[in-house]
């Protein structure tokens, strides 16, 4: 479908709760036609419920990282693992507590701090 100015507009506006119950003779919504219309809130209903999706385990979101640090190691991007008092964070090697861009990951436990050491053994 070739879209003008009106119907891009248009598309912009639509939201992923729009409404898609209409009476059986509609024909177009807008300047849309019904079909198009609807495809369109079913694909942003369904980037809305990517979005908000099931967390990663703890083991998925450890091999996410990994795959993602193997680019930065050398680099001032490059993160570990650092044990605080009650979590595992991300944190710069260099800075390491002081980091203010560091994340917590995980509350610390035996089974995160044997991730944590495994993570910072495979991306030296």
């Amino acid at each position: 479908m070739k879209a003008t100015t009106k119907q891009i507009e248009q598309i912009k506006g639509i939201k992923s709760y729009s409404t898609t119950r209409f009476h059986g003779n509609k024909k177009k919504v807008g300047t849309l036609p019904i079909k198009e219309y609807l495809k369109i809130v079913e694909i942003k209903m369904n980037r809305e419920q990517l979005k908000h999706g099931e967390m990663p385990s703890n083991i998925e979101l450890i091999k996410q990282l990994i795959k993602d640090s193997v680019n930065y190691v050398g680099t001032p991007y490059h993160k570990i693992m650092i044990e605080g008092n009650t979590g595992i964070y991300l944190a710069s090697p260099s800075y390491l507590h002081q980091d203010y861009n560091k994340t917590r990951l995980f509350d610390k436990n035996e089974t995160t701090l044997k991730l944590m050491n495994i993570y910072n053994a495979l991306t030296k």
